[in-house]
């Protein structure tokens, strides 16, 4: 049987920091039949928290990601066909998120 970790070291864990980058416009076309939204976004977060179970698997504790970043873009689109129809679209692309694990 595993051995069971000490409590003060199943909760000892860094806080998490991260820096987030957003960028993204409002657009109104054609006298205003067509509204677009678009946006990309870039997330690098250090020692983000995840929660893993512990060997002898009775239970959870938290530990520290090394670096983790996340980037995607958003699009959104609305289209007044007639005076009483609207149509919206929305567009959601999230390009890539990655974990780099390490323990020390």
């Amino acid at each position: 049987m595993p051995a069971i970790p000490e409590v003060k070291d199943a909760t000892t864990y860094k806080p998490e920091y991260s820096w987030n980058y957003e960028v993204g416009t409002h657009l109104t076309l054609w006298e205003g039949k067509l509204w677009a939204d678009l946006a990309a976004f870039y997330m690098d977060t250090r020692d983000q928290q995840l929660s893993q179970f512990i060997g002898s698997g009775l239970g959870r504790t938290t530990i520290n990601a090394g670096k983790s970043n996340s980037y995607g873009a958003e699009a959104s689109l609305r289209a007044s066909l007639t005076k009483r129809t609207k149509s919206e679209r929305k567009l959601r692309i999230y390009v890539r998120h990655l974990y780099r694990l390490y323990y020390k």
